[in-house]
C-alpha cells in the first residue's frame, strides 16, 4: 500500500499474494466492491485505473458536501 500519500487519497492498490492486485478502501481497510464485483484479482494497470477513478469520485463528492 502507498502510505505516502494516504492522506490524500481514499483508495488505494494493494498486491496479493497471487501476484494479481487489489483496490483497497483506506478508511476501513477492506477490499472494494461496487455493485457486488468485488475490486481483487485486477492487472495492475485495472487496479490502479479504478482506483484512481474512485479517488476522482470521492474527491468530487466532498466538494459537493
Amino acid at each position: 500500500m502507498c502510505t505516502s500519500v494516504r492522506w490524500m487519497h481514499r483508495y488505494d492498490i494493494d498486491l496479493d499474494p497471487e501476484g494479481t492486485w487489489s483496490v483497497v478502501d483506506l478508511d476501513t481497510g477492506l477490499t472494494c466492491e461496487i455493485g457486488g464485483l468485488v475490486l481483487e484479482g485486477l492487472r495492475f494497470k485495472i487496479a490502479d485505473q479504478l482506483a484512481s477513478l474512485l479517488n476522482d469520485m470521492d474527491r468530487q463528492r466532498r466538494r459537493l458536501h
